[in-house]
């Protein structure tokens, strides 16, 4: 019976979850994937710039 209980409280949780959520609007969207570029491309630069220190100081 908690199995049934647990599932249903679940179902219940993810409906009202589902029935409030809307759609991103054009700007929303492209607020995101400008943002997620920024985050990827500073990662890449940190990633780069620890690439060429190491390079330097395994040259010393």
């Amino acid at each position: 019976m908690k199995i049934k209980e647990y599932v249903s409280n679940m179902y219940n949780e993810y409906k009202r979850i589902i029935i409030i959520s809307k759609k991103p609007t054009l700007e929303e969207y492209l607020d995101l994937v400008r943002i997620s570029a920024i985050g990827i491309g500073l990662i890449g630069l940190i990633g780069f710039l620890v690439e060429v220190v190491s390079g330097v100081i395994s040259r010393v």
